[in-house]
């Protein structure tokens, strides 16, 4: 998988969840530069059922959930205007 074009694993990490989509992320960096890709996370964050881009959440170490806010705030913007 990993010799698959970055616009192919953009296909594959579609279908992942956002929890998916950060282990995904901690693999190489080919894959962390493919994870962040605006389109895998409005995905992922779609198929999130509580998601709300309005949800207010705490920052760790290791950045991951800063990430994940960072994204989410890009989603609200892609669908709000």
């Amino acid at each position: 998988i990993c010799s698959l074009p970055e616009e192919a694993l953009v296909c594959v990490f579609m279908f992942l969840s956002t929890k998916d989509l950060r282990s995904a992320a901690l693999v190489c960096r080919k894959f962390a530069r493919t994870s962040s890709s605006n389109m895998c996370w409005k995905s992922a964050l779609l198929q999130e059922p509580s998601f709300s881009p309005k949800n207010t959440i705490t920052l760790n170490k290791s950045g991951i959930v800063h990430h994940y806010r960072v994204k989410s705030q890009v989603l609200h913007n892609m669908t709000h205007g």
